[in-house]
């Protein structure tokens, strides 16, 4: 069970991510929307889910064009 200041905290830690801690953050969010916690923040879970998406595609493609 995950308090609301936890949710919180991956939220604020997920958007203030950099590449290379996108896809830790990015399981956290995706974890915590399939919590009934995360359900209270469902909107700024999404917002942080694509934001982190972005992040990892970016890196992804980034990789690809070395």
């Amino acid at each position: 069970m995950t308090s609301c200041n936890q949710t919180l905290y991956v939220i604020e830690q997920a958007m203030r991510s950099h590449d290379n801690e996108a896809a830790h953050w990015l399981k956290r969010v995706i974890d915590l929307q399939g919590s009934p916690e995360g359900q209270h923040h469902a909107r700024a879970l999404a917002i942080a889910r694509a934001y982190l998406e972005e992040l990892t595609g970016r890196r992804a493609d980034a990789t690809e064009h070395s």
